[in-house]
Parts: C-alpha cells; sequence; structure tokens
C-alpha cells in the first residue's frame, strides 16, 4: 500500500483498511466452535482473500481492501460482515464481536496451519495458549518506514484514549472480569506486545527491532506485536489496541482517529505531542484504561494534567479536527463524533444488557449481523 502526499504533507486522501476479528461461536450455546476453516470453505472463492483464518480455528478476520473513505470503507466492512455472517451460519454458527470469548479461555488452541504460528509455539510455549483473543486492527498508509516510525511515536501517548474507547472484553470464561478490556491484559504478558519507543526515523526502527530480537523475544517485523506498529509489508502505520467491535460505526470512528493521528504526525513541521510518557508510565496508563475503560483518569498527552477519559476525549478530537474537516467525509466523521462522546463503550453496553442475568443469556449480544449498526 502506498501513499501521495501534497506539498503541505497532508495525505490527499485517506488510504487505510481494517482487519477485524471475531469468534465463532455454536449458535445454540454461544461456546466457541473450532469451525473457522469450514466458514471459509463455505464462502464464494473471489472472498476468501479477504476472510481468513486467524491464530486459532475459533477465531476470523475480515480483512478490507484499501479504502479512500471513511464511506468506503463502511461499505467494505457490512458486506465483509455479511459474507462471514452467512457462511457461518450455513454451519449453525454466529460471529461474536468481543475481545475475549464470554463464555470460554482464549485457548488453549489447536493453532491454525502456517509456519509463523508453529513457529510462535515452538518459542513462546504456553504463552500463546490464551493469545487467541479478538481485536479490531486499523492499517494507514503512509510514504515511508522514517514516517512510519514518527507516526507511532505521534500516536503512542494517545494509546489509553483509544483503548478506553474500544474496550469490548469485559467477559471471559463465563464470568465477569471486573474489567472493560480483558483482552489487553492477556495479550500484554507477550514480550512484543507493548506500547512502542519513541522513534523518530527508520535507524531508530531498526535499532528498536535489533534489541528485541537479540533479546530473542521476536525474529522479524511481522513478530513485533507493538499496539502501534510500522507495517513495511505494507508502507502502513498498523494501530492494533482496539478490540473487537461490534458496531460498524465504532469501527469507523476509530479508523478515523487513527487516520488523522497519523495526518497530524506528518504534517509540516509537526513535533510529538507536548507531553510524551516513558514506556512504563505508558504501560501503566494502559493497564487503566483496560481496567476501568471510560470511566477513568489519565494523564492528558496535551496539558500534562490527569484528566477523565471524556475529557480526554474532546482533547484529541480538537487537535485532530483540522485533518478531519480536511476531508471529504468530515460531516460523516463529526456526526460518528457527536454520537460516541458521553455514549458507553462496548464493554459497559454489554454489563448493562447483562443486568443481573446468566451471562449465557446474554453472550449473543456480542454478535454480529452482518448489517450495519450505530451504538446505542
Amino acid at each position: 500500500m502506498e501513499s501521495s502526499t501534497n506539498p503541505g504533507g497532508w495525505l490527499l486522501g485517506w488510504q487505510l483498511g481494517v482487519e477485524e476479528e471475531f469468534f465463532v461461536v455454536d449458535t445454540n450455546t454461544l461456546h466457541v466452535a473450532p469451525l473457522a476453516p469450514s466458514i471459509i470453505d463455505a464462502l464464494p472463492p473471489h472472498m476468501r482473500q479477504f476472510i481468513k483464518l486467524e491464530l486459532t480455528p475459533l477465531q476470523v478476520e475480515l480483512a478490507t481492501p484499501i479504502c479512500r473513505s471513511v464511506e468506503e470503507l463502511g461499505v467494505a466492512i457490512a458486506e465483509l460482515r455479511q459474507y462471514a455472517v452467512d457462511a457461518a451460519a450455513k454451519l449453525g454458527c454466529r460471529l461474536l464481536a468481543s475481545g475475549t470469548p464470554p463464555l470460554d479461555r482464549a485457548g488453549p488452541p489447536p493453532i491454525s496451519v502456517g509456519e509463523r504460528y508453529a513457529v510462535l509455539h515452538r518459542r513462546f510455549g504456553n504463552l500463546i495458549n490464551e493469545q487467541g483473543t479478538c481485536g479490531t486492527h486499523v492499517h494507514v498508509a503512509v510514504p515511508n518506514l522514517a514516517a512510519a516510525a514518527r507516526a507511532c511515536s505521534y500516536i503512542r501517548p494517545w494509546l489509553p484514549a483509544l483503548a478506553c474507547l474500544t474496550a469490548n472484553s469485559p467477559f471471559y470464561e463465563g464470568t465477569d472480569t471486573g474489567y472493560a478490556s480483558w483482552r489487553t491484559v492477556l495479550l500484554s504478558r507477550w514480550p512484543t506486545i507493548t506500547p512502542p519507543p519513541p522513534m523518530n526515523s527508520d535507524l531508530d526502527y531498526a535499532l528498536a527491532l535489533e534489541s528485541l530480537n537479540a533479546h530473542g523475544v521476536a525474529f522479524n517485523p511481522q513478530t513485533v506485536y507493538w499496539w502501534v506498529r510500522p507495517a513495511p509489508h505494507y508502507s502502513t502505520v498498523e494501530i492494533r489496541i482496539a478490540d473487537s467491535q461490534q458496531d460498524v460505526s465504532a469501527v469507523l470512528l476509530y479508523a478515523s482517529i487513527a487516520a488523522a493521528l497519523v495526518d497530524a504526525a506528518l504534517a509540516p513541521g509537526a513535533t510529538n505531542v507536548p507531553v510524551t510518557l516513558d514506556t512504563d508510565e505508558l504501560r501503566l496508563e494502559i493497564w487503566r484504561a483496560a481496567r476501568y475503560g471510560t470511566e477513568t483518569i489519565l494523564r492528558s498527552p496535551v496539558s500534562g494534567l490527569r484528566v477523565g477519559f471524556w475529557q480526554l476525549f474532546d482533547e484529541l478530537i480538537a487537535t485532530l479536527a483540522p485533518y478531519f474537516a480536511a476531508t471529504a467525509d468530515a460531516e460523516a466523521i463529526f456526526g460518528l463524533i457527536s454520537a460516541m462522546r458521553g455514549a458507553a463503550n462496548g464493554a459497559i453496553r454489554r454489563r448493562v444488557a447483562r443486568n443481573g442475568r446468566y451471562l449465557s443469556d446474554i453472550a449473543g449480544e456480542f454478535a454480529i449481523d452482518g448489517r450495519k449498526r450505530t451504538p446505542h
């Protein structure tokens, strides 16, 4: 994926894509079912390049083509979801949008077929047994690796805010974890699932990879799973911190914020946000986001003060407003922002829906239906 820029340095038009991961569950029991390979087989052949296997046969991944507007991205997501939902239904299955399986463990595998997954299992042993979680990853095109490194540094202090906004895994193994995003907690045990280090060049990125390789925790760029990372094989920045999202509108807002953050990072004269956090403090902030979601207090990258999430959200939107306004999708994006401001994330909505009922009675409310949904 390549990106062109205008003389001012902003992206002429966003080039972005989304990868969505979902759990395959039995329609009647809502327990995970290892039928992802059968779902892929049930798809029309032309869709198999977009709907794929993930780490375990309990999961499917939907990967959009390159999109150049939020509207186009929304259409692509809805179409892929419909194909995947229809294929799953033929097998008596549904697809759940949750960072963790509400009624089951995220493993142990069987691991999906593929040398990369086999190597990870050999190197990391039982650590991989609960890595079968589901997230939403956004790819935003950048002109080169140096730009990707700068964008990662700009985005990193905003990661806790993004984690709060997209937290959607409060339940695991049939219990309420007490966390907004239990997926974040599970994944944080992996040695490279951390915020990236500060980087301002492709050399900084190369040195970071060299250090990880020397410690035996990564053996190529694809095994560096930072919450935001350069993706050199796609020429993108990949933002990976979001849990799987049920509502298409939530995905579109997250993708719009991700793209605008990259724009802000690469704008002429752009510098790092005024307040930066070292990696240890940033990891603690991400833990707070995972624990409390939108009901937490975090350090503002703008002022350095500790503020409530919704004040932080307003600061983020104010920072990015010029970049939203410069797109053809400005009206739609600001509409998504208005709908989200003060609304509940997925974790809160699922807890409200439970309202004292057995978790098995409401786990199906995580299911996607293939049609565009809006927050409620």
